[in-house]
């Protein structure tokens, strides 16, 4: 009778969840329901302004089976927005002059002649003008974000994926502050609005890549 006496290797602990490459077997594919937060900075570019700022949050739930995934959630944001106006008016203002006679009289050196007193006098009209404000108005939004994914790339603790999907916001709130208008003895005709006037409902489609690593069986940071 023989007896093995060679001490067994030391494995290092693992840490497996869905992510982990190798988790899911052939008769069964592990399915994972995962909870998250984030915190989504972003800047939009229109025009007429170059840059607006967004700053939102949401909570979002992801049901992942095997490489694929669906994710959906409810969130928050608040946009900060540069907002451009022309504001015409009109003005009272000189456009010319002309010459008004005052008086004459004989000219004593040259008979026959008249000597005339005049004075140049302005001719005044109403003038259109037009000026630039710029005013700083927030809008606060419902986002209620949807997508599909798909993991490329697992290896260990880290893992790449690819999604695509859709982004539908409800205007919550919104700060318009006046547009004051200033011009001394000026005649205000009417404040045009150079950005578009926003609406109560939108559509974004959204696209993106994912790193993921994983911290704990329970925690990963995306």
């Amino acid at each position: 009778r023989y007896y093995n006496t060679a001490v067994p290797e030391m494995l290092t602990p693992t840490v497996q969840s869905a992510l982990t490459e190798g988790y899911e077997n052939d008769y069964f594919k592990k399915s994972e329901l995962s909870l998250g937060m984030s915190f989504n900075p972003s800047i939009v570019f229109y025009d007429p302004n170059p840059a607006n700022e967004m700053l939102g949050g949401e909570a979002n739930v992801r049901y992942q089976v095997s490489n694929w995934y669906f994710q959906g959630g409810l969130g928050y944001s608040n946009m900060e927005d540069v907002g451009s106006y022309k504001v015409n008016y009109k003005t009272n203002d000189s456009v010319g002059y002309f010459i008004n006679v005052i008086s004459f009289t004989p000219d004593p050196r040259n008979p026959g002649n008249v000597i005339y007193t005049t004075r140049q006098e302005a001719i005044y009209d109403s003038v259109e003008h037009y000026s630039i404000s710029e005013k700083t108005n927030h809008y606060s939004y419902l986002d209620v974000p949807v997508s599909f994914g798909y993991t490329f790339f697992r290896n260990g603790r880290l893992t790449f994926a690819g999604n695509a999907g859709i982004r539908f916001s409800v205007l919550l709130a919104k700060d318009e502050p006046t547009v004051d208008f200033t011009v001394p003895n000026g005649e205000l005709i009417e404040i045009e609005r150079q950005v578009p006037v926003r609406t109560n409902t939108n559509w974004r489609f959204t696209a993106g890549l994912d790193f993921g690593y994983l911290i704990t069986s329970k925690v990963s940071l995306h």
